[in-house]
C-alpha cells in the first residue's frame, strides 16, 4: 500500500500483526512510516509492547479519525484493549530518528485490532 493510498476495508476479521517496524541507519537521519487502518467495523485496539532503540524523542503516535473528519490523538495503554469504536480510521505513525550517529528503530509488537 502506497503512502497516499486509501485504506482497504478488511471486514470484521481481527487484524493481527506480529510486528510493525520503522528503521533508519546512520547519523542524523530520520524517516516516518505511517500505517492506516479502516476501523469502522472494529471496537478495540491492543498493543503488547513498544520498543525504541537510540531514539531521542517521542517516536510514535496513534490518531483516530471520526466519520466527520475529526482527528484525535489517542491515549494508549500497553497490554490493554483500547476503545476505537468512535473512529473510522486509525493511523499509526512511527518516526525513528537519532542524533547519536547510530542506527535507530521503533517497533510495535503484537498489534491487534478487533
Amino acid at each position: 500500500m502506497g503512502a497516499d493510498s486509501v485504506p482497504k476495508k478488511l471486514g470484521k476479521n481481527p487484524i493481527v500483526m506480529p510486528e510493525l517496524w520503522a528503521y533508519v541507519g546512520g547519523a542524523n537521519r530520520q524517516c516516518q512510516v505511517a500505517y492506516k487502518f479502516n476501523v469502522e467495523d472494529y471496537e478495540t485496539f491492543y498493543i503488547e509492547k513498544i520498543e525504541k532503540y537510540n531514539n531521542q524523542w517521542i517516536t510514535y503516535s496513534f490518531v483516530g479519525t471520526t466519520s466527520g473528519g475529526i482527528s484525535t490523538n489517542l491515549s494508549y495503554s500497553i497490554g490493554k484493549d483500547m476503545n476505537i469504536s468512535p473512529y473510522v480510521l486509525l493511523r499509526i505513525t512511527l518516526t525513528p530518528g537519532s542524533d547519536t550517529g547510530k542506527e535507530s528503530f521503533v517497533r510495535i509488537t503484537n498489534l491487534r485490532i478487533s
